[in-house]
């Protein structure tokens, strides 16, 4: 009979292909089978699946899995529940079968993980313990398994955070946010130039000998008697102090200074009021005192200050407990110090700036940002302002609130990329998510936020006064800041910064004298997803420097040079402006009052002085005169425009001799007192000798000097010949090259033009001030009467003006204010502007003036000085400010309009205060017809000082920086505040230099060149150009730092915008939906592309299209497509993968795909391409999972699951189960439905899934061969397992397969059971029960027959031997062994194809326990098998159980069950060591059971427990005060060596006493195992001291008082007592006749106390004394008694003295004496009579003084000489030659210079004016007058002509050394010719090289005029008229020119001497050393 067989062994299903064409093997449908494609016999056959069994009841209500991964290290599968009002994360473990929680989170508690039932989670990674995962509307996550889960209890109950076994509260989302939070502000910094808080000072009171011995101090090393330091000093074990006393000594007078420097070795005893310490001298001073009661200053002895020349910044960040460092904190302020005690000190002399040294000893950080729960550590942060490297200084690990720096030791350096690292850009959400290349990447991510309102600012500038130059916290002045603020998430996120102009703040120069900060708010609304915000400062100006200027000279164009110390040459170039910040000599700010900066261009630089400098113009003499000749007093009157100026002889007194030499050499200038004109050079002179006497001195004769240029305006001051202006005086100067100038020497020179605010805060520092002109113009007037009368003919005139007229637009303008007496503001008008003159600023077409244009750009420019020439008073007035108009001339009303063309411009100028002068009057008469009355108006500038001076509080410049690129970047401020207060006001802690006050800003270590700098900040953001905005990036990638496990190092939370950290693909591909790292590559799946990207490597792409790949630092490189137009859609969760392969589905293309090693495969198309076609676009969801252990690609959609298997590459069945996740492992298969995980298993009832009724197994095949034929079907048989089987009621008895339809074109049919027969299942097809339904009028027959033959064998000899094992606990099934073939799947050993089990056959079974745990001792099974042959044997070395079998016969698979008893036990560490305790006055207790007490050493301790457990309190010591003692200073801990100390949990429990002193604290110690190591050598110390703390024993124990020497004016003095509290005494000072009243704080000669004073509760009382000012020296002594029962002095003295001295005050008198001499006439007058000062007796603080005094004479004076340093003197003074100082007799030292007398005999009476300069140097010891004989050097005759001249020659040649140049008389050389002595200085010039003063001999060679002179010599009198003398100074004038100095006497015969002539002496020079 023809038999039709069908097979399975292709095994898939077939949709697609019409019905006829299905091969054999293939079939149209099935439902939950599988075929067999192993190589065994049941290769091919259909089975029914595996059924599922459940897992999981986690209770929570609403729950269903969104998501699982598995764990392959861990044996774990998690999986992610979104419920109703919890969500959580479960864990399922494989090798215990067990589900615990590991993360719970009660919505209402703390919604963390924010899970919703319709978002499944789209990506997720298990590294090391951590689960990473994202869901695309919540902040990615990090979840610590082990930490959760040990805070988690059930799956109702919110997990707790737990920290090393600390509960820190509910979990909450930013524990498990991957961003992790940093710290908002930076630490607080406080800084001390101390390490010592508290008192560091004290004083002590020594006893008799107690630094000597009898004979002197003791030796060094020698042990002292106890110390007492009350009030209770600071001081430590261990500490050097020094000891210092002065005192005067008897002898000599002068102060000692006695010093003792010892070291503590021992605190004897302690009380809160002092300390008792023992110690050992280091050094002393010889001879130190050794009375009793000698009070010493006592202080610590500190090391030197660090961070000294650098600034330096701190910050901090927090390391979680996962191992992530959070952004750094904003960096503090510098941490620097500047000197505030030797206070503001920036000269030329040091060269740099004292200040600006850092002086810190101690730095303490403080204010820490509360920590988020789950930091375990924070990294204090440091960084230099010069060094781009950020350094930790230490991890803090015990929740300290502060921390103290006192070294610069740093120790590890922070990767350079954390500095651009602000916050980390994590995305707020993402869809995709894979580790690759060791880093997390997202794709598809959305970041950054909406800034809907753009900020806007209101600023203000604080600036608060400096007090004492002290350095203060500054924002730099002459800058502009722009403010900028950053917005903040509840992560840390930022936006960029956001700016406006509201927010731009200008400091200008006139705040450089102040403390400047800026206050600022925001204005505008905040943006509702901020928490947070920031300020950030843009300021973006290059460096700068100080300059300190030495000294300034006059240039040669008008301008100034300056000079500075050669260090700051490289801080200036030609390029350069310099900024005047402080005035010269004083400790005053520059600024300019109408605004602006006062800075100066660069003109030029010379590094030496230049020659114009180095060309001294050295006055020759200055004489009066009146000029003109002796005919004409007009003619050769000096005048604007002449080139020559006539003198009479008669005047030309000292210049007798000026046409004997060149004069090309030689300079004129004209002057009064206080006018000055140019130097004009001379080009000659012509003498005419009037009466041909040849003497060219009489008033007949004329002098004619003639000039090299014209005279200027600078001489206007003169008047004119017919009205000259009183005293006038002709000074004559010679230019002299200056190379060896001191001054110049270590100098550069920059030269700055001049203008009058450099005049003022520099130039112009001497009283009497001398000004030139510039410039002068004749003023006019007009007003409302004249100006009618004015016809203008076209000459332009400047006036005053009164008048009205016309503005521009032809509007009346208000009348002229003028020019009046008592008003700051005037107006001047320049009148009669024609068409074609018109000045180019006002009247753009015309290009000049024909009026004096000059005039007209001064009177617009602030700083121009005027003056009046008519003023009696001379006053000059600056312009503060001034502003020109355009004016018509003619006004309406009384002034008729009549040229239109009549134009002007009104000045209207504000002076710098108010006219002394009313130049109205001065001008009588209006302009009439250009015409009219004058006056002249004045431009000056003030004369520079011959003599410039140096300055120890000189001038300072500042360098203007460079021009700077614009880069907009904004610096971050330190604070962050709560988006609640946007609206605020804040107070920007910024700031960016010191300012001292007085105009200097530095941000510079000591302003050196090149030293480091304060920088603007750390870290800068920027604004963006482009709009911010949320930003959603479909096609975009980032990635994290990296992750290393080995080197600890995990920076998955890192996403630092600064660095390239994303990668874009083409968007044409679609968006990302899923990441999946296959090798070591990323596959990206897009909507509509797959591609891969090459990690840590790129492709090279040759010219034939091949591809090398090479390696690279991109993190991403080249993206390249995988072939086919493909992608995954929008169904991510479609995608599976297992090893190579990858499986997912493109919905949009009705596709399934394999990715593959060979690319992509369309595996939808094997016979399922219409299904899939059809049914993917109807689903909505399209959940891929693989099933390991079928082998199978599952797809459910739309409530159906399909299963491709690639054992048969096709689709192998539809299944039943539809899960809402599924996942495989250890070829398991796990799927998730209602949020519980069910287990697919061969234990597990088939079919059934979910606790659903069973589903059939159904399979669809076609019987298609000869499809044209028609067949008759009769009976169908299989081959397999047992058929469903009916019992004789026709109910079904047992389960087995059945047909269930057979169809043809004809008929149908069915089996409903089947018979066994012959091996094979076999029945006759019988037709379906014919219904109304389904009448067939064709045959009733069943058409043709067919056989089934299915997959299950026939008669079955061999059986399965399956022993599962349960009761595995903390360890692993990992092996089996045995006779046959025995193989492990899970917990089941099987051996298959087994007949019978012999005893002979053991098998054994080994197990391997888990990490952390140990095998069990022993092992056993609670119910021994009737298989067995009694107990296994247990290996405990091994971990392996021995089974033996009874031997027995089999007849169907024996399954087996057994049980362990014994299960791992988990490892524990030994921790131990020992501590010892440091106590004093305490009682030490060891609570710790079985322990004796706490000796003081070598106290052992130990415990026990597994990794992460606790030991508890393995030490457990308290520390009780004695009785009447208390801890002062608390009892502590000292981890002094230990391995891990962060592992030691400290509990403190502490007691007070009544008075809430603390006398019991207790410490109890656990540690926490988190390392698996035992340690064995640990070492801690206890430290516990107490004091006593008894009632007050009425003890005094010491006194402090300043007992230095009070100045003559008196001063406060603080008396300080210290005892113990309560204690009372009192105090008594007495002067020696006088006492202290303490009621008026006066001396009176009634006897007066304190009365009664308490010591108060901190142990001292303190009372301040008012010295008096006085005239004698006075002597105090204080008295301190104490009073009252009980009360004494603890060294047993009933009192205690000292003493303080007070000096007396000092005058020093100086006075002129023999004025009276001067003149023949009587009326000489002297003013003042004397000058004084006064200072305290001994005072060596140098005083300097200017000496002034006017003479003034009947008949005309001559200079006899000028006044040298020894012309003063007294009764008992003494010179010193060498240093120029006088002693007088008294003591006090005087030096007296610069001497000059100015000789006025145009004025009555005749006027002479002497100044000086004096130092005083010191103080004597009484009142001292210095005097000077003023006839000596002035005299007066009523007829001026009656003197002679003495001079000097050079001895011949021959006589002498020929290094002799020239001598002269200095001084004294003119005296009347009736005269019959004189005395005077000389000098001796010449070649003296390698010569001093005692190699020199000036000899008196002889007396040329021997009638006159009758007898000379080198001395100062005629007493002794020595004939050889050495040299009273030696000077060097240039390289080889020195003069040497000397004093001469002269005896004169006056009968012989005729008046005017001279008579001479002459002199020759001996040197004694070899040149």
């Amino acid at each position: 009979m023809p038999e039709l067989r069908r097979n399975f062994t292709s095994g898939r299903m077939n949709k697609d292909l019409d019905e006829r064409l299905v091969p054999n093997g293939e079939y149209r449908d099935a439902l939950n089978i599988s075929v067999s494609t192993s190589s065994s016999s049941d290769k091919g056959s259909v089975e029914s699946i595996k059924g599922n069994s459940r897992i999981s009841t986690l209770g929570i209500t609403g729950q269903k899995c969104i998501g699982s991964v598995r764990d392959e290290k861990t044996n774990k599968i998690y999986w992610f529940i979104a419920g109703s009002t919890i969500d959580a994360i479960a864990e399922y473990s494989e090798d215990t079968n067990e589900v615990q929680p590991v993360l719970v989170c009660v919505k209402a508690t703390s919604n963390a993980l924010k899970f919703s039932s319709t978002s499944i989670i789209t990506g997720v990674n298990i590294l090391d313990g951590i689960i990473y995962f994202t869901d695309n509307i919540n902040e990615p996550k990090q979840v610590d398994i082990v930490k959760c889960k040990n805070g988690s209890t059930n799956f109702s109950t919110h997990t707790k955070l737990k920290i090393k076994g600390v509960d820190k509260g509910n979990i909450a989302e930013e524990h498990i946010a991957l961003i992790k939070k940093s710290p908002l502000n930076a630490p607080s910094v406080t800084m001390s130039n101390s390490l010592r808080g508290g008192v560091i000072n004290s004083t002590f009171s020594s006893a008799t000998n107690f630094f000597g011995d009898g004979n002197g101090s003791k030796a060094p090393g020698t042990e002292l008697a106890d110390i007492t330091f009350s009030p209770k000093p600071n001081f430590d074990v261990g500490d050097n102090l020094k000891f210092t006393h002065s005192a005067i000594d008897a002898e000599d007078g002068e102060v000692v200074l006695y010093e003792v420097r010892v070291v503590l070795t021992t605190l004897v005893s302690e009380t809160g009021v002092q300390k008792v310490f023992k110690s050992k001298i280091l050094s002393i001073t010889d001879d130190v005192i050794t009375t009793n009661g000698v009070q010493w200053d006592v202080s610590l002895e500190q090391k030197d200050p660090f961070f000294e020349l650098v600034f330096p910044r701190f910050a901090y960040r927090w390391k979680y407990a996962n191992g992530q460092y959070s952004a750094f904190s904003p960096f503090s302020e510098v941490a620097f110090l500047p000197d505030e005690v030797n206070g503001y000190k920036f000269d030329s002399k040091n060269g740099f700036n004292l200040s600006m040294a850092n002086t810190i000893r101690k730095i303490t950080l403080g204010t820490f940002d509360t920590k988020p729960s789950d930091v375990v550590e924070v990294d204090i942060l440091f960084k230099q302002s010069n060094n781009t490297n950020v350094y930790t200084v230490k991890s803090l690990k015990n929740n300290e609130t502060s921390f103290d720096i006192t070294s610069e030791q740093i120790y590890a350096t922070v990767p350079s990329n954390q500095i651009i690292r602000p916050y980390d850009n994590v995305p707020k959400k993402a869809l995709a998510q894979d580790v690759v290349a060791n880093r997390l990447v997202f794709g598809n991510y959305t970041q950054n936020y909406d800034i809907l309102e753009a900020p806007e600012f209101q600023t203000n500038v604080l600036s608060s006064r400096i007090n004492n130059n002290t350095p203060t916290k500054s924002l730099k002045s002459i800058r502009k800041y722009q403010l900028g603020v950053i917005f903040l998430d509840e992560f840390g996120r930022h936006t960029p910064v956001f700016a406006d102009d509201t927010g731009v703040v200008t400091i200008d120069q006139i705040q450089s004298n102040t403390a400047n900060k800026i206050e600022s708010k925001i204005t505008t609304k905040a943006p509702s997803w901020a928490t947070h915000y920031r300020y950030y400062i843009k300021e973006i100006s290059n460096e700068y420097y100080n300059l300190p200027m030495d000294r300034y000279y006059e240039a040669e164009d008008g301008n100034v040079w300056l000079s500075f110390p050669s260090a700051d040459r490289n801080k200036v170039d030609l390029e350069t402006f310099l900024i005047l910040k402080k005035k010269h000599t004083e400790n005053n700010s520059v600024f300019n009052t109408s605004g602006g900066t006062v800075k100066y261009k660069i003109l030029d630089i010379s590094n030496e002085a230049p020659l114009f400098i180095k060309q001294k113009k050295i006055s020759l003499g200055k004489i009066t005169t009146t000029f003109g000749t002796n005919a004409d007093a007009a003619n050769g009157f000096p005048q604007k425009g002449f080139l020559s100026f006539k003198l009479k002889g008669s005047e030309i007194n000292t210049f007798k001799d000026l046409n004997t030499t060149s004069v090309s050499d030689k300079y004129i200038r004209i002057s009064t007192s206080s006018n000055s004109s140019e130097l004009y050079q001379l080009t000659s002179i012509n003498v005419t000798d009037g009466n041909t006497d040849g003497d060219n001195v009489d008033a007949g004769d004329t002098w004619t000097f003639n000039i090299a240029e014209a005279f200027g305006d600078d001489i206007s001051f003169v008047g004119t010949g017919t009205n000259k202006t009183g005293g006038l005086s002709l000074e004559v100067l010679k230019e002299e090259v200056d190379e060896n100038n001191p001054e110049f020497v270590g100098k550069f020179f920059v030269k700055i033009p001049r203008d009058s605010i450099l005049d003022a805060n520099i130039l112009s520092k001497s009283v009497n001030r001398v000004y030139k002109v510039k410039n002068a113009q004749n003023i006019h007037k007009i007003d409302t009467q004249h100006d009618s009368k004015a016809d203008y003919s076209g000459t332009q005139l400047y006036a005053i003006d009164k008048a009205g007229g016309f503005d521009e637009d032809k509007n009346t303008l208000a009348t002229g204010i003028g020019a009046r007496r008592g008003k700051k503001n005037i107006h001047i008008r320049l009148i009669e502007i024609g068409p074609d003159k018109e000045p180019h600023t006002l009247f753009p077409n015309i290009v000049n003036l024909t009026a004096n244009a000059t005039l007209d750009g001064q009177l617009r420019t602030p700083g121009t000085l005027l003056r009046w020439r008519d003023d009696p008073n001379q006053d000059v007035y600056e312009i503060v400010s001034a502003s020109a108009i355009k004016v018509f001339n003619h006004g309406t009303g009384p002034i008729k309009r009549k040229k239109s063309d009549n134009k002007g411009i009104r000045y209207q100028i504000t002076l710098d205060k108010a006219l002394n002068f009313n130049a109205e009057q001065a001008v009588s008469s209006g302009v009439t017809a250009d015409s009219g009355s004058t006056t002249v108006l004045e431009v000056v500038s003030e004369v520079i000082n011959e003599s410039t001076f140096t300055s120890d509080s000189p001038a300072v410049f500042e360098t203007e920086p460079k021009q700077a690129t614009d880069l907009d970047l904004y610096y971050e401020t330190s604070k962050t505040y709560a988006i609640a207060d946007l609206a605020s006001t804040k107070t920007l802690d910024y700031f960016n230099c010191f300012s001292f006050g007085n105009g200097v800003e530095s941000n510079r270590i000591r302003d050196d060149f090149n030293a480091p700098t304060i920088d603007k900040g750390v870290r800068v953001s920027t604004v963006l150009a482009e709009q911010y905005k949320e930003e959603h990036k479909p096609s975009g990638l980032i990635y994290s730092g990296i992750y290393n496990s080995t080197s600890s190092i995990n920076r998955l939370n890192q996403f630092i915008a600064g660095e390239k950290i994303t990668k874009d693909l083409n968007p044409e591909y679609g968006s990302i939906q899923k990441l999946h790292t296959r090798n070591t590559d990323l596959i990206a799946l897009c909507e509509d592309k797959v591609l891969k990207i090459l990690a840590n490597k790129d492709a090279l792409f040759n010219a034939d299209g091949n591809v090398n790949v090479t390696s690279t630092n991109n993190v991403l490189g080249q993206a390249m497509p995988f072939g086919g137009e493909f992608g995954i859609g929008k169904n991510p969760e479609s995608f599976a993968y297992y090893g190579y392969r990858s499986y997912f589905t493109d919905k949009a293309r009705g596709a399934v795909l394999r990715l593959s090693m060979d690319g992509i495969t369309k595996i939808s198309d094997y016979g399922m391409g219409n299904y899939f076609k059809d049914n993917l676009a109807a689903a909505t969801t399209v959940l891929g999972s693989y099933d390991e252990d079928e082998g199978n690609y599952n797809v459910t959609l739309n409530n159906d699951t399909v299963s491709f298997a690639e054992a048969i590459n096709g689709w192998e069945s539809r299944k039943s189960f539809i899960p809402e996740s599924g996942i495989s492992l250890n070829k398991t298969y796990y799927t998730f439905n209602a949020g519980d995980m069910w287990k697919h298993t061969d234990t597990a009832t088939r079919n059934t899934f979910y606790g659903n009724a069973f589903v059939d197994s159904q399979i669809t095949l076609l019987l298609n061969d000869i499809p044209s034929s028609v067949k008759k079907y009769k009976t169908i048989n299989y081959e397999g397992s047992s058929s469903r089987i009916y019992n004789s009621s026709g109910s079904q008895t047992t389960a087995g397969w059945y047909v269930n339809n057979i169809t043809t074109d004809q008929q149908s049919g069915e089996i409903k059971q089947f018979k066994d027969k012959e091996n094979k299942w076999y029945n006759y097809i019988k037709g379906k029960a014919t219904t109304g339904t389904n009448i067939d009028t064709k045959e009733f027959n069943i058409q043709g027959i067919g056989k089934l033959s299915s997959i299950s064998a026939g008669n079955q000899t061999l059986f399965n031997v399956n022993i599962t094992v349960e009761g595995i606990v903390n360890m692993k099934l990992t092996g089996v062994s045995g006779a046959g073939t025995w193989t492990l799947s899970g917990n089941t050993v099987t051996r298959t194809g087994v007949g019978q089990i012999a005893d002979t056959d053991p098998v054994i079974l080994t197990f391997t326990s888990n990490d952390g745990f140990v095998n069990p001792t022993q092992q056993s099974i609670d119910t021994v098998p009737p298989e067995f042959d009694g107990q296994p044997t247990y290996s405990a070395t091994d971990n392996t159980l021995s089974i033996t079998f009874n031997s027995a016969v089999l007849s169907a698979d024996k399954n087996i069950t057994i049980t362990l008893d014994g299960a791992a036990t988990q490892e524990e560490f030994t921790v131990g060591g020992s501590f010892d305790v440091d106590v004093t006055n305490v009682t030490s207790t060891n609570n710790v059971s079985g322990a004796t007490g706490g000796s003081s050493t070598n106290n052992n301790y130990s415990g026990a427990a597994v990794i992460n457990g606790n030991i508890s309190n393995f030490i457990d010591q308290t520390f009780t005060a004695s009785t009447d003692h208390y801890f002062f200073d608390e009892p502590k801990i000292e981890f002094t060596d230990v391995e891990h100390i962060d592992n030691y949990d400290v509990v403190i429990t502490d007691t007070n006493d009544g008075n809430g002193n603390l006398t019991v604290r207790r410490f109890q110690v656990s540690y926490n195992v988190n390392e698996k190591e035992n340690i064995s050598s640990e070492k801690i110390n206890f430290i516990a001291r107490a004091i006593n703390n008894q009632a007050s024993t009425g003890k005094l124990y010491n006194f402090t008082c300043d007992q230095t020497t009070l100045d003559y004016f008196g001063d406060e003095r603080t008396i300080g007592v210290y005892g113990d509290p309560g204690a009372t005494y009192k105090l008594s000072i007495s002067d020696g006749s006088n006492t202290y009243d303490f009621a008026t704080n006066t001396f009176t000669s009634s006897s007066t106390e304190s009365g009664t004073l308490t010591i108060g509760t901190q142990g001292s009382s303190l009372t301040t004394i008012d010295f008096p000012t006085v005239t004698a020296n006075k002597t105090y002594t204080t008295t301190i008694t104490p009073v009252g029962g009980g009360v004494s002095w603890n060294d047993g003295d009933s009192t205690k003295t000292f003493t303080i001295e007070q000096k007396k005050s000092v005058t020093i008198t100086f006075q002129l004496t023999n004025a009276n001499a001067i003149d023949t006439a009587s009326g000489e007058t002297v003013t003042p009579s004397t000058i004084t000062t006064t200072a305290t007796a001994g005072s060596s603080q140098p005083n300097l003084l200017r000496l002034l005094y006017t003479i003034t004479t009947t008949n005309d004076m001559v200079l006899l000489s000028t006044p040298q340093f020894n012309s003063w003197g007294g009764i008992g003074t003494s010179v010193n030659n060498t240093t120029r100082e006088i002693t007088l007799s008294n003591g006090s030292k005087v030096t007296v210079d610069k001497h000059l007398i100015n000789i006025d005999n145009t004025v009555t009476p005749n006027e002479a004016i002497y100044t000086a300069s004096v130092l005083v140097s010191e103080f004597g010891t009484a009142n001292d007058v210095v005097s000077l004989n003023i006839s000596n050097h002035l005299t007066a005759q009523s007829n001026s002509n009656q003197f002679v001249n003495l001079g000097a020659t050079v001895a011949a040649n021959g006589v002498g050394e020929t290094n002799l140049t020239a001598v002269s008389l200095t001084s004294g050389s003119q005296v009347l010719s009736s005269a019959t002595v004189a005395t005077g200085t000389g000098k001796v010039t010449g070649d003296f090289s390698g010569q001093s003063i005692y190699d020199i001999t000036i000899n008196v060679q002889s007396i040329t005029d021997s009638s006159q002179i009758t007898g000379f010599g080198l001395s100062t009198s005629t007493s002794n008229l020595v004939q050889t003398t050495q040299p009273t100074s030696l000077t060097q004038i240039s390289s080889n020119v020195w003069e040497a100095a000397f004093n001469w006497a002269a005896t004169l015969n006056s009968s012989n001497t005729v008046a005017n002539n001279t008579y001479n002496v002459a002199i020759s020079v001996d040197l004694n050393a070899t040149p």
